[in-house]
């Protein structure tokens, strides 16, 4: 009843092959299930050797051990999945980019860019995600590279400014017309993907040196 399946219950995966999206779900179920009892909190039962029955519970480590576990199956299967601390299962993250999905922008990236670049991210790496939805979230963190255009002036060059935009506006991702380039594979989209990432980055960390400079100013303290 809770994720919407029928053909999960009773469990017998083996007998009955389930398909990937139900192991998938049944996976990401499960995981919203498992706690850790609390040690001195039971109590033991003898009779007939029934052992530990315990009373109370929290949600680590046994949350991060299962993540752990199922990680290690996950990354074996096929081209490679994972499961991520709430549980989701997504597809794994391109080689050397894990660094690049786990870095947070800084503290003073307002709310609304750190909304759409995180729904943006999580559109991406779904694994039900068609080609349209992930080369709509390539778009959505466009959009919000354009809308820190402003005040990305101040920090990057007129140069960089252009080459950036360039790729932006010349390839089919934020705009329709007969002059943009859209026949690309799934590799060059993922190419964007985590270069218009690594940007908002690298743009939204600037600045919030800027303002811790011009802070520190202000007051008389030094900054390097």
């Amino acid at each position: 009843m809770e994720i919407g399946r029928i053909d999960i219950w009773p469990v017998e995966p083996v007998s009955n092959a389930w398909s990937e999206e139900a192991i998938f779900d049944f996976l990401e179920f499960l995981g919203r299930k498992v706690s850790s009892p609390v040690p001195g909190s039971g109590n033991y039962h003898s009779w007939n050797d029934c052992g530990w029955h315990d009373q109370e519970f929290s949600l680590e480590p046994a949350r991060g051990q299962y993540v752990q576990r199922v990680n290690t199956l996950l990354k074996r299967y096929r081209d490679g999945w994972e499961m991520t601390p709430g549980f989701e299962i997504v597809e794994l993250t391109a080689p050397g980019m894990d660094r690049l999905l786990a870095i947070q922008l800084p503290v003073n990236a307002t709310a609304d860019v750190r909304h759409r670049v995180q729904a943006a991210v999580s559109k991406y790496r779904r694994r039900s995600a068609s080609p349209e939805e992930r080369r709509d979230a390539v778009r959505d963190l466009g959009d919000v590279l354009e809308s820190l255009r402003p005040e990305a002036e101040n920090v990057i060059s007129k140069k960089d400014d252009s080459d950036l935009f360039n790729i932006l506006n010349n390839f089919s991702i934020r705009h329709n017309n007969k002059m943009q380039k859209s026949e690309y594979d799934p590799i060059w989209l993922a190419g964007l993907f985590y270069h218009f990432l690594a940007m908002i980055h690298v743009i939204t960390h600037l600045l919030d040196r800027n303002r811790v400079q011009a802070s520190s100013a202000t007051d008389g303290t030094a900054v390097k």
